[in-house]
């Protein structure tokens, strides 16, 4: 149990360490940003892969074109994909069913939760039935509304086939561009429908993007949405903003972190650099890079997810993935169900390494085998203390409970959860709640959250192996955000 406790005490200095230098980085960063030159003489493409996005596709088409507005040439490219009408299809017919068999309140929730439409008012059955089955036929999906959509700088562009996901639809973007001569030299950035990011993004990215074989990472801040989250339970409340800082947290403590080591390696010869060379992360929202980096690294699309494998290869080819100082704020899923899910399809980004190596094993020439082994090993060490962390923490309660000593686990939860939480909080603050209230939250949630962030992780693994046995797929889950 010692040995247990002492192991969260040292992690907690060793994450205050990682957070602090990541903070000061970015605030040394954003001085030599400001003090420089501010130019907007290159053009940037700007790519957003969406499904079933409708109720907020057409702020993020003027959100990305504001930003983009003062680079001459650049565009915004909207990748829909036909499994959208394929869903949106199945959905109406089903829901048609269920209109015109079920009874009034079933209706109305069907309604409201599927299509958006508040039916309350209709109190007579047969009218309400009548009005659903308009509100169903009339209804109009992200492809159907992107129709309409004509603004300068705005190209879209439909992934044709109803199988694949995220990365199909990429890759069908962006070879698409390459045979019709539209994507030169550009940058090229990926983005989720509902990124924000930073309004100095491509002004900074403008400065250091000359030439070519060029990566860049802009890591997260999950406070897009927090007005929706602060509407829930106070229960809910506490495990959701617990969840959106610590994933704050692994933005700048983990990832961040990391791709700062790369910069020990620029332009020196280390010794040991073969398997001292960090392996960095790439993130699928914020991930730049030129034309002949895609060209030779693409995005694969048999494993669960197709940022973790790319990072990997860019990895172990020691191309340095730089990170910018300014953040995407994003949405964070603002029901604990939701939550549960996305975290279970992040992990399988760590779980799949052994995939991984299998795959950039057959495909790189000349792999030098025991490094790229070194790195994948890493990586799914990632999972493992996925896996081993919540675990931990779960048996020092259940051992506190039993022994009715409980300063084990509020030691370990105070200093390895609730301080660098709150650390995190207090340097990258969301300004809809304040530094009190916040600790309050973390105070509360910050258990559960991380017990929840590891059961997710048991549910992915058994999902993995169910698909084994039965020879079949694991579903990846697109994070619900419940908008009003």
């Amino acid at each position: 149990m010692k040995i247990i406790l002492y192991l969260f005490i040292l992690l907690s200095v060793y994450w205050l360490v990682k957070i602090l230098v990541s903070f000061f980085w970015m605030k040394r960063s954003e001085r030599a940003f400001y003090g420089g030159e501010r130019k907007a003489n290159r053009p940037f493409f700007v790519v957003i892969p969406v499904i079933e996005e409708k109720d907020i596709i057409f702020a993020t088409i003027d959100y990305f074109l504001n930003l983009i507005k003062p680079f001459p040439g650049s565009k915004l490219i909207i990748v829909t994909t036909a499994k959208e009408d394929e869903i949106c299809k199945k959905n109406k017919e089903a829901v048609k069913v269920l209109a015109s068999k079920g009874v009034r309140n079933e209706i109305v929730s069907l309604i409201k939760s599927d299509f958006g439409a508040d039916l309350s008012g209709f109190k007579d059955i047969e009218i309400l039935k009548n009005k659903a089955l308009e509100v169903i036929s009339e209804y109009k999906n992200t492809i159907d509304v992107l129709k309409d959509c004509h603004r300068e700088g705005v190209m879209v562009i439909n992934y044709p086939f109803i199988s694949g996901k995220m990365a199909h639809q990429l890759n069908y973007c962006l070879k698409l561009l390459i045979n019709k001569g539209f994507w030169h030299n550009e940058l090229l950035g990926i983005y989720n429908a509902d990124s924000r990011p930073d309004s100095e993004t491509f002004f900074w990215l403008n400065q250091r993007s000359n030439g070519s074989s060029l990566v860049f990472q802009q890591y997260g801040k999950y406070f897009g949405n927090t007005e929706s989250i602060l509407k829930s339970d106070f229960i809910s409340r506490a495990i959701l903003i617990s969840s959106c800082i610590w994933q704050n947290r692994w933005s700048v403590g983990f990832e961040m972190f990391n791709s700062l080591k790369q910069f020990i390696f620029l332009k020196k010869k280390i010794i040991g650099e073969r398997f001292l060379h960090p392996l960095n992360y790439c993130i699928g929202h914020g991930l730049f890079f030129t034309r002949d980096i895609y060209e030779k690294y693409h995005f694969f699309e048999d494993t669960h997810n197709e940022d973790a494998i790319f990072g990997l290869g860019l990895s172990y080819a020691k191309k340095t993935i730089f990170p910018i100082p300014f953040f995407d704020v994003a949405d964070a899923p603002n029901t604990v169900k939701s939550l549960f899910f996305q975290k279970a399809t992040w992990f399988f980004g760590p779980f799949q390494a052994p995939l991984y190596f299998k795959k950039l094993k057959g495909m790189i020439p000349e792999v030098d085998g025991a490094r790229l082994f070194f790195l994948s090993s890493k990586l799914f060490f990632h999972a493992i203390f996925w896996v081993i962390g919540p675990t931990c923490l779960l048996f020092i309660f259940l051992y506190s409970l039993a022994t009715l000593n409980f300063e084990p686990f509020l030691l370990a939860y105070f200093t390895f959860l609730v301080l660098p939480g709150f650390l995190v909080y207090l340097l990258f603050p969301d300004k809809k709640i304040k530094a009190g209230e916040a600790l309050i939250f973390l105070l509360f949630g910050s258990f559960f959250a991380y017990v929840m962030h590891g059961a997710s992780a048991y549910y992915s693994i058994f999902l993995a192996a169910k698909a084994k046995i039965t020879n079949g797929e694991v579903d990846k889950y697109k994070t619900k955000i419940l908008r009003s």
